[in-house]
């Protein structure tokens, strides 16, 4: 899955010649991914709609977020003929699917954004023709039982022959009645606060208005939670669809990110043999692709030969601090980047494509479940000769330090003899053990 081909050819000696034969892709494809690190998690979002945890303003986010990502790479499709990776091709019609995007579209203009702001569950979804039928049946009735509570009134200026009066609200409290304390109000009104000048009553009739009103507003909140959840469930009719547009945006990022580091960093292709040949890692100049960049030019480049009909294993000792794990985690790192289709940090790479990369390294344990750091490190490395072929490459560091020298170098000794003579896979073998 080699990325080089969307942006230049490659030379001889397998360096990159012409990478920005195309600066105005470029350009897209890095203001693209800019723009998108600044949008939402989209794929935190999904997951969280697909599990209905999400919040009515988290689904409009991301929601939002993948109609953006559909606009910014619309600009990469302009560019469609620049674009000679049939890799970047498939991962941009991926990410900005019309499909996706038309249910996207369709999602987002079911919910109202303000309500979702405001926390509205009640105003949320946007009722349409055959969406949120109940929803609007709620609605309606809340409706009636507010024209019915406003009505009342006109009855109360009849009957107090003041047709100034108006309902009024006080600290929370609705649809009061304000009279001034020489006018006698009738005696089953209620009343509810007064000051020097003006008592406030609330009518009995207003009192059952309000449980009416109250009761619909409860029903309406129900039937509104309900359809959110049913609408959210829906959503996983959909799930899979946003997922592979947003592994695919993942991957452009990936990809753009390789790209940019190996131009920046002079790296190399990495060359594959044929699957007749042996097996082999052949690194000339090989670098530390994090430590390189920590050390700011004064990491010392250094070479790895492992041929199956050759030397396919390599012992590695020294001093503590002396670049051991260094060493081997490089070798380790430039095979994977190689096996994605990365350029690696070296002067020139030959391998072959490897079936596996197993690693034993570090200290650690699992105590609360009874497994020690030496039955834990033994449990690893089972594991591996159990798994690896020839086709593998093995990384053993430090094996059989976790229990005494004589128990740990027969450890060491035996799984590096069964990995040379059963297994033969290419081996780094770390070890303090001078036997």
């Amino acid at each position: 899955m080699n990325y080089s081909n969307a942006y230049g050819g490659l030379g001889s000696d397998g360096r990159d010649t012409n990478i920005t034969s195309t600066p105005k892709l470029h350009q897209l494809l890095t203001s693209v991914l800019t723009n998108l690190g600044r949008l939402s998690d989209i794929q935190r979002g999904i997951t969280r709609i697909f599990h209905r945890t999400a919040t009515a303003s988290e689904f409009i986010a991301v929601i939002e977020a993948i109609l953006a990502s559909r606009k910014q790479l619309q600009q990469l499709q302009v560019e469609e003929d620049a674009i000679h990776s049939s890799l970047l091709k498939r991962l941009t019609l991926t990410a900005s699917s019309s499909s996706m995007i038309s249910t996207a579209a369709r999602l987002l203009s079911a919910l109202n954004k303000e309500a979702a702001e405001r926390r509205d569950l009640s105003n949320l979804l946007v009722v349409s023709e055959g969406q949120f039928e109940e929803v609007a049946t709620a609605r309606t009735k809340v409706k009636q039982e507010k024209e019915k509570l406003d009505l009342l009134i006109g009855l109360y200026r009849k009957q107090l022959k003041n047709q100034k009066l108006e309902f009024m609200s006080v600290s929370g409290m609705t649809h009061l009645i304000e009279l001034p304390v020489d006018v006698k109000a009738p005696s089953n009104w209620v009343k509810v606060n007064s000051t020097k000048k003006a008592i406030r009553y609330h009518a009995p009739e207003v009192l059952v208005a309000l449980d009416h009103l109250s009761l619909a507003n409860e029903e309406l909140l129900v039937v509104c939670r309900s359809a959110w959840h049913n609408f959210l469930s829906e959503f996983s009719k959909y799930y899979s669809e946003f997922q592979s547009a947003v592994q695919a945006i993942a991957a452009l990022d990936c990809i753009h990110s390789l790209a940019l580091l190996g131009r920046k960093k002079d790296y190399v292709c990495p060359v594959f043999v044929e699957d007749s040949e042996p097996v082999q890692i052949c690194i000339s100049s090989g670098r530390h692709p994090v430590l390189e960049t920590t050390l700011q030019g004064s990491f010392v480049p250094n070479d790895t030969s492992l041929h199956a009909d050759g030397e396919y294993c390599q012992i590695v000792t020294g001093p503590n601090m002396g670049g051991k794990s260094c060493y081997i985690r490089q070798v380790a790192l430039i095979a994977i980047m190689a096996q994605v289709g990365s350029f690696v940090p070296a002067l020139s790479t030959k391998l072959h494509v490897l079936d596996g990369i197993y690693t034993r390294m570090g200290a650690s344990d699992s105590i609360q479940q009874g497994r020690s750091t030496f039955l834990e490190e033994l449990g690893e490395a089972s594991r591996i000769l159990d798994t690896c072929t020839s086709q593998s490459l093995v990384i053993l560091d430090e094996l059989g330090r976790g229990t005494s020298t004589h128990d740990g170098v027969a450890i060491a000794y035996a799984t590096l003899q069964y990995l040379l003579e059963q297994k033969k896979c290419m081996v780094l073998f770390v070890t303090h053990y001078q036997k």
